[in-house]
């Protein structure tokens, strides 16, 4: 499907069989990648046909590349209006060390709904 909306004229694709696209590292769609054309080009469609929006779920490791705070709150806010997501999710620590991540700073801070 990717490859197939990299080969065809985004304008010319029509979005009318699909009810959901799911992104894998989707951080992606933060910079000029084609992540960022198709997931605006499902915002226009869901904007233009809000009887038959496409539901998006988005994947990654790390959301953004930003460092700071206030740069990952930024990054956060613009992937979110930029996929048009209204729910966010993510483990929380204790569900991050129960399955095996090991901090390496006693004092790491957990953000909660950033993109508020």
């Amino acid at each position: 499907f990717f490859f197939f909306l990299q080969q065809t004229e985004v304008s010319l694709f029509s979005w009318h069989n699909y009810w959901l696209c799911v992104f894998d590292e989707v951080h992606h769609v933060l910079k000029q990648h084609p992540y960022r054309i198709i997931a605006h080009s499902i915002k226009e469609w869901n904007e233009r046909n809000q009887d038959r929006s496409i539901q998006t779920i988005g994947l990654s490791a790390s959301l953004t590349y930003a460092v700071g705070p206030k740069e990952v709150q930024s990054a956060l806010r613009s992937l979110c209006y930029d996929l048009s997501v209204t729910k966010m999710i993510s483990p929380t620590q204790e569900e991050l060390i129960s399955g095996g991540y090991i901090p390496n700073d006693g004092n790491i801070e957990t953000m909660q709904k950033p993109w508020e």
